[in-house]
């Protein structure tokens, strides 16, 4: 076990440090034991050792629910679980982008430029997360409360769930995550609004 100080290897901001389940949102820390290491470990919250250099120092890594979201030099993104003291990947080898895991589930960009939803097996839920019914997505959220925010390319956004289906349409210029049943948005007269998970103000 090394014992040489530990340097961070990237700094947590406090705005980032809870979910808005008020979960800790980073459940361990990538560290690097020396400023010379070429390698990321992994400690958990109380400073114990779990993967001892298993990433390259080029890579950033974030782990949520259970899950490691690697984010590799090379702008592609794979994820892994820890199966006894091993990596053991999920899903595709890597994707172009994706996020991490949230309430289960995270939005990648395959290498086609396709947007697709995963589950934390996996498990691909949505396979065409880019064109849902007639509606083009450009960009998307993370789920929030089961729905996901979304962009279509007339610039409009609106909200679906995690089986894909449209809950709130597009309509509003910018909108938020959903927290305690509720989510702001910005109407299409420019005013702001508070909604609920059936859009109504």
């Amino acid at each position: 076990v090394k014992t040489a100080s530990i340097v961070l290897a990237f700094f947590l901001a406090s705005s980032c440090g809870t979910s808005d389940s008020g979960n800790p949102m980073f459940e361990m820390i990538p560290v690097t034991f020396s400023k010379n290491d070429s390698k990321i470990s992994l400690i958990d919250r109380d400073g114990n050792l779990i993967l001892e250099d298993e990433f390259p120092t080029d890579s950033r890594i974030v782990m949520r629910e259970g899950i490691i979201t690697e984010y590799t030099k090379k702008d592609e993104v794979k994820y892994h679980v820890i199966k006894g003291k091993n990596l053991q990947p999920i899903g595709s080898e890597k994707y172009a982008y994706g996020t991490p895991f949230f309430e289960g589930f995270a939005v990648v960009r395959m290498e086609n430029g396709m947007l697709s939803l995963i589950d934390d097996g996996g498990k691909t839920v949505i396979e065409n997360l880019s064109k849902v019914n007639d509606e083009n997505i450009v960009l998307t959220g993370i789920p929030s409360e089961g729905l996901i925010r979304f962009k279509n390319e007339d610039g409009l956004w609106g909200y679906l769930n995690t089986q894909g289906v449209i809950e709130i349409n597009p309509q509003f210029g910018a909108c938020e995550n959903f927290r305690d049943g509720k989510a702001r948005v910005i109407l299409a007269d420019g005013k702001f609004a508070v909604i609920d998970k059936k859009g109504m103000e």
